[in-house]
């Protein structure tokens, strides 16, 4: 299989030519990897980022429920006062939203551009 990949202005394009792309090009079909014929069979498990999930998401639950359970047992709260660190949790998106503006936005000098720093 051959190919290449190149753009015009802004539209990016790439070409794939096999002879299996033609009607019957393949007569024999595609070739399939075949097991080692030295009897070890190979297994796929779980990928490393999919079990770097499933621990936040544990931890995030851990930290969710303890957090209730020391608010509601040592501080007496109830309600939404239950979630742990409150302040910070309805703070989050608006820091988030300062943040994309701030680099989106660039770092700026609010009194005219480049040239009169030289």
């Amino acid at each position: 299989m051959a190919g290449r990949i190149g753009h015009v202005g802004f539209i990016q394009f790439f070409e794939l030519t096999s002879r299996c792309a033609c009607p019957d090009g393949c007569k024999v079909g595609p070739v399939l990897p075949t097991l080692p014929d030295d009897g070890i069979i190979i297994t796929v498990g779980i990928s490393g980022g999919s079990v770097l999930l499933i621990v936040a998401f544990v931890l995030v639950v851990v930290y969710l429920i303890g957090g209730a359970i020391f608010m509601q047992q040592r501080r007496q709260a109830t309600g939404v006062d239950l979630i742990p660190n409150r302040e910070l949790w309805v703070s989050l998106p608006g820091l988030i939203k300062d943040g994309f503006h701030f680099v989106v936005s660039g770092v700026r000098s609010r009194c005219g551009g480049y040239e009169q720093h030289k």
